[in-house]
């Protein structure tokens, strides 16, 4: 589980430092870089596929260094720093790379009371530590791929390995409707892209896998959205599927073009949460646009219960309101920069007992 990011000069992060908990709720008002925190995240874990292209290919996704680097100055370097407990391991990765190329590059474990250098290195050279051999090793690689991609490749760094496929599983979220109103070839997808893209095909291999996902999704689909009684992937005679659902008191059942947004939305956001492949972070933009308020709390709490960490940015106070305060982060921007507001705890506790909901009293 991530429990610290802290960040240099990334966008609106020029100083910046979060603790995260299991579950996770930004609030803040816009251009504040809510979304920028998660843009962080995504970014290290992108930049740890390699069929996503190198790191540089990442800051070129991002219009380039000088849109990436606080106030446009391309003579700063970026630093990313993470804190994150496997079990018993504790890993701390820190990366800063300039324009051109990665400085420099750490990974260090705490098992224990024991604390190990597992690699570290500058301008693509270092070492690392052998687990078979017991012993520090030189390397060699290129300053555009972070160090752990080639680490990763030998089998001497099982250690390293078990943080690499961590850190890569990270997933963001931001549903768009359109992107799942489609009919789509039958393919085995097994998660869904960030834009809900193959979500029909990822419900589709669920169901063709016998997996007990897909009754949990249609259960909770049905119990919240009213008169759902069942949720369908049909195939087709020319091998396409799409999202579907029969309804009470209709015969024929509600296709990917009648579906509203706001169920869309919804099963997107379930087909992440109950899939059998849960990302080892999941970060949800604005979960409630397009949902009613009365599904929230459905929406909180089955966030909370999710085998998996979860960060998510949202503007309504009727969302926060089924949150508990320790879950809330509060973010704000002061000259530029991204800020961490701290709660006043008596304020904030002698406001609740007089039973302020608690997003009200943030929006006020």
């Amino acid at each position: 589980m991530l429990s610290k990011l802290s960040v240099q000069n990334y966008k609106s992060l020029a100083d910046f430092t979060i603790n995260f908990g299991k579950f996770n709720v930004l609030i803040g008002r816009n251009n504040t870089g809510k979304s920028n925190i998660l843009d962080c995240l995504t970014f290290l874990a992108n930049s740890m596929d390699p069929s996503l292209g190198d790191l540089f290919e990442q800051v070129r996704k991002r219009g380039g260094y000088d849109h990436l680097v606080f106030g446009g100055e391309e003579g700063k370097e970026i630093k990313i720093s993470i804190v994150a407990s496997l079990g018993l391991d504790e890993f701390n990765y820190e990366i800063s790379f300039e324009k051109r190329e990665i400085i420099e590059e750490r990974l260090t474990l705490k098992e224990r009371e024991e604390k190990r250098v597992l690699y570290e290195g500058k301008d693509g050279r270092g070492q690392y530590f052998d687990e078979l051999k017991r012993s520090e090793e030189k390397y060699s690689f290129g300053t555009s791929t972070p160090t752990i991609c080639y680490l990763k490749d030998l089998k001497r760094t099982s250690t390293v390995i078990k943080f690499y496929e961590y850190l890569k599983n990270w997933r963001y979220y931001s549903f768009v409707p359109s992107m799942m109103r489609l009919a789509l070839p039958v393919e085995r997808k097994i998660e869904v892209e960030k834009r809900g893209e193959h979500l029909a095909q990822v419900l589709h291999t669920i169901l063709s896998d016998r997996s007990p996902s897909y009754d949990e999704i249609e259960d909770v689909l049905t119990n919240t959205i009213k008169e759902t009684e069942r949720l369908l992937s049909p195939l087709e005679a020319n091998m396409t599927t799409y999202v579907a659902v029969k309804e009470k008191f209709f015969k024929t059942s509600f296709d990917y073009y009648q579906l509203s947004d706001g169920t869309l939305r919804f099963l997107a956001h379930l087909a992440v949460l109950f899939n059998p492949h849960l990302p080892t972070l999941v970060c949800f933009e604005e979960p409630e646009n397009h949902i009613h308020p009365s599904l929230f709390e459905f929406l909180v709490n089955i966030c909370k219960r999710a085998k998996t960490q979860i960060i998510i940015t949202t503007h309504a106070p009727y969302l926060v309101d089924w949150v508990e305060p320790e879950y809330v982060r509060v973010i704000e921007k002061e000259e530029g920069r991204t800020m961490l507001a701290e709660l006043d705890k008596k304020e904030l506790k002698k406001a609740l007992e007089e039973k302020i909901p608690l997003g009200e009293l943030l929006f006020e």
